[in-house]
């Protein structure tokens, strides 16, 4: 009988405290983004009395600690990165800060060298575009590689255009002075009828005049286009001639939509291959002004890498030109928070030593802008 009485109201209990609202943790700081020299502040929502709360650095040392209903105030906290963990009575919760160099509103340089995949447009739920692009404002990224679809902005052979949530984050990126670099990779049904997926367009007239209608659309806010994404491999399944037939009709109708606009050859991912062998030979190589690569890989190998990339461009007078490194990054999986997404404290700290070295080995390599992939969570 007691036992019994024990079991329920146990169960009583649990029951109670599972119908509770979770606590969470909330700030006005953009992704809890705050800038040195100000204090950081944060609000404490549906805990149950007064929550107990614990400060750690990265390195795992205890900042400060107290108890909070409410709000929690920090002070002001050096630069770095921080994780603040709050236990009530029935749950506990926990949330990562960062605290930045204070930048003001200095423009952000187009000459800027460390940059970032973003792909907002794709990865990024709409109500959180200018917090992402704050965010990166905050940290003095200069710009970012987008993605856009024709098959998604032009599903009839028609002059109408629906630009949609690619102008929202265009607008986005723009009121925080951030470069954008557009790179789009399909083709709609349309534009090849009777042949399935993203393939080479039956008549290069029609690619010609989308990528002329985007780049004058977007003169004022996107500074480069790149002409495909990886068609070295399965992106595009076409062979090397056909896309260096479509990389010459997109360079023609960028520039004349544009003529400031920069454009990149579709991105080498495969190193020094047949498919890059061939697309100069078919003289290409007149049809970009900046050579693009990616690599996953340790950062060691980097300048290797691209030493054998200009090797072959310098066979065809073309490997003076500006060099980026658009997607370079490490995979790590996350095993935490409610869709197991958070990374673990072991990989938090991998992916904090892997991007100081990406950064100085595709520099120092000969890279002239470096994009790391990606911001957002992406699988």
């Amino acid at each position: 009988m007691h036992k019994a009485l024990l079991c329920l109201a146990t169960i009583s209990l649990l029951a109670a405290a599972s119908s509770l609202p979770a606590m969470t943790i909330t700030s006005d700081a953009p992704g809890n983004i705050f800038v040195a020299g100000k204090p950081v502040e944060l609000s404490l929502k549906d805990a149950q009395g007064a929550a107990g709360y614990e400060l750690v650095d990265y390195f795992g040392n205890k900042i400060s600690s107290g108890t909070a209903s409410g709000s929690i105030n920090l002070g002001v906290l050096k630069p770095g990165w921080y994780e603040l963990n709050c236990k009530d009575t029935v749950s506990e919760t926990s949330a990562s800060i960062g605290v930045l160099i204070d930048r003001g509103k200095a423009a952000l340089p187009m000459d800027g060298r460390i940059c970032t995949d973003v792909a907002a447009a794709w990865l990024v739920d709409g109500s959180s575009y200018k917090t992402v692009t704050r965010m990166i404002r905050l940290a003095g990224i200069p710009w970012v590689r987008e993605r856009l679809s024709w098959s998604g902005t032009q599903s009839q052979n028609s002059s109408d255009i629906n630009w949609g949530k690619y102008q929202t984050v265009a607008d986005a990126y723009a009121a925080e002075g951030i470069h954008i670099y557009q790179i789009w990779h399909d083709s709609p049904e349309w534009s090849h009828p009777g042949r399935k997926g993203n393939v080479c367009p039956d008549d290069l007239r029609d690619v010609y005049k989308f990528v002329r209608s985007a780049s004058e659309h977007f003169s004022h806010q996107i500074q480069a286009w790149e002409v495909w994404n990886e068609p070295d491999i399965g992106f595009w399944p076409d062979m090397s001639d056909r896309y260096s037939a479509l990389l010459k009709a997109a360079y023609l109708g960028i520039k004349d939509g544009n003529p400031r606009a920069m454009v990149l050859q579709g991105s080498m991912c495969r190193g020094v291959s047949q498919f890059s062998k061939n697309l100069y030979e078919c003289g290409s190589s007149n049809y970009f002004d900046v050579f693009n690569w990616h690599i996953y890989a340790k950062p060691s190998i980097y300048p290797g890498a691209l030493a054998s990339h200009l090797d072959l461009l310098k066979n065809y007078q073309s490997n003076s030109r500006p060099v980026w490194l658009s997607e370079a990054g490490i995979r790590l999986d996350g095993t935490e928070g409610p869709r197991k997404r958070v990374l673990n404290e072991q990989n938090r700290h991998a992916q904090c030593q892997f991007v100081p070295r990406w950064a100085a080995m595709s520099l120092a390599g000969g890279t002239d802008k470096s994009f790391f992939f990606v911001l957002p969570d992406y699988t």
